[in-house]
């Protein structure tokens, strides 16, 4: 088919009988008669160019990109959750290689702020392990720093087992390894000489080896 044979069909496009003057032997656009591989390289690299302008723009205007997008946040909040939540999904491998780079450049750093969290933030650090315990045992369930805080606040800082003012532990009422949950209802402060003594056993029995059942 020729381009006025193309042009009379409303074919978009058709077959010349001679390559572009690039070389590429393929078909072309019927209105420009640019072949369809020069149209495809021409918005790759136009493509390329736009992001490297992106990037450029934002190095000259950071603060003003940062604070725009916070202004959109703040305006848009679900939008904004939505975009961050749906590009996290598309670039999971990009993430995960980006955070173990800058982990590994800066593994002191890490290491300090990571600490310090957890001193500034008990409560939390504890939530965090006892949630991933229960994840590990598939058990359902989340505890969260609030809720630990209320537990050591109802047992008024003493250990449930041995009624001692200690900094205490969390503990699983009903261990996960006998099929205990990680809901909040399962959960009681002991001392870390209380919980170490009951580790896994069923609560009768460790109340019975400490003699608060017969």
């Amino acid at each position: 088919m020729t381009r006025e044979e193309a042009f009379a069909a409303g074919s978009k496009t058709y077959d010349p009988d001679s390559p572009c003057y690039i070389g590429h032997i393929c078909r072309r656009v019927t209105k420009s008669n640019r072949c369809c591989e020069c149209v495809r390289l021409s918005a790759l690299n136009g493509a390329v160019r736009i992001k490297a302008n992106q990037r450029k723009y934002y190095e000259s205007n950071k603060q003003k990109v940062i604070q725009r997008a916070k202004e959109y946040g703040d305006a848009f909040p679900e939008k904004s959750r939505s975009a961050k939540i749906k590009w996290r999904e598309a670039n999971k491998d990009k993430i995960a290689a980006s955070n173990k780079a800058r982990y590994l450049s800066n593994k002191e750093r890490h290491y300090r702020n990571t600490y310090r969290w957890r001193e500034e933030n008990p409560d939390k650090y504890r939530a965090i392990w006892v949630n991933r315990r229960a994840r590990v045992a598939a058990t359902g369930g989340k505890l969260s720093g609030d809720e630990i805080k209320k537990i050591i606040v109802r047992q008024k800082g003493k250990c449930a087992a041995c009624g001692a003012r200690s900094k205490l532990t969390m503990d699983h009422i009903m261990p996960l390894a006998l099929g205990g949950s990680g809901d909040v209802s399962n959960f009681q402060g002991l001392c870390l000489s209380c919980n170490c003594q009951k580790n896994a056993k069923h609560p009768i029995d460790f109340n019975r080896s400490i003699g608060l059942l017969l």
